[in-house]
């Protein structure tokens, strides 16, 4: 086997407010498409989340959020395009029986979005330099959409969620999530947002401005881009390009 054919071995240094995050990572020379990128990058949003709760333990806080607290579920998820992608693929690999319940509940989500007047300021919101999905974060809530993977009140593919899942963590009590219009709800800072560097990646990438969308909608989006789904990059190269998003995303 040459050089060339050989893994490689990704050395890791991001630097974020809450200290440095080094590592290695193997990667194979081979080409991929982003949403393999997203899967196989979540490691990476899991160490930088854990560091950050390291940080709020450290200041005599404790995190709330337990195994079968569902309100954030039914919040505005937002996610990149690789992880629409991601999840896309996701679905696709799950039984026909569990795939068509999948899907039917990410229809019923949509046409809720659609009977609501949302969608056209969902649409007109994607741009992910600026945090505008979350201005229309009350009136999703109130409709009571729940994430199609919410299943007993606790996520169905725990192992598999996006970025945004693993980064919303809170102190403040648990019973506030459930009536965020009247209790407050005090959420643990991540200082590097993982879908906002997958965001910009992907914008540079294919080059287009950065996009970010609700995960109800992931399917839809994801189907409308199928094209750009099969695209492949090198992997070494991506995961570079990412990594440097990482270290300068919210820098500052």
């Amino acid at each position: 086997m040459t050089d060339e054919r050989r893994p490689h071995l990704l050395q890791l240094a991001i630097e974020t407010p809450d200290g440095r995050l080094d590592g290695s990572l193997m990667v194979p020379p081979i080409d991929i498409r982003l949403s393999e990128l997203a899967f196989n990058a979540l490691p990476l949003c899991s160490k930088l989340v854990d560091m950050a709760e390291k940080r709020v333990i450290a200041s005599g806080q404790e995190i709330s959020c337990r195994k079968g607290c569902g309100a954030c579920c039914r919040q505005v998820v937002p996610v990149s395009l690789p992880e629409a992608w991601m999840i896309a693929d996701l679905v696709a690999s799950f039984p026909p029986q569990r795939q068509e319940e999948v899907r039917s509940r990410f229809a019923a989500a949509s046409e809720r979005i659609d009977a609501a007047g949302l969608r056209d300021r969902f649409v007109s919101a994607l741009d992910a330099d600026t945090p505008v999905l979350h201005e229309y974060a009350a009136a999703y809530f109130g409709l009571g959409v729940a994430c199609p993977f919410l299943e007993d009140e606790s996520c169905s593919i725990h192992r598999e969620r996006p970025s945004v899942c693993r980064e919303f963590l809170v102190t403040s009590p648990r019973e506030h999530c459930s009536r965020p219009s009247l209790l407050p709800v005090v959420r643990v800072e991540i200082r590097r947002h993982f879908a906002l560097a997958l965001a910009r990646l992907t914008g540079t990438l294919l080059g287009e401005p950065p996009k970010i969308m609700p995960l109800t909608l992931a399917l839809e989006w994801a189907e409308s881009r199928r094209t750009d789904a099969e695209r492949r990059w090198e992997a070494r190269m991506l995961l570079e390009e990412l990594v440097a998003e990482l270290g300068r995303a919210h820098a500052g």
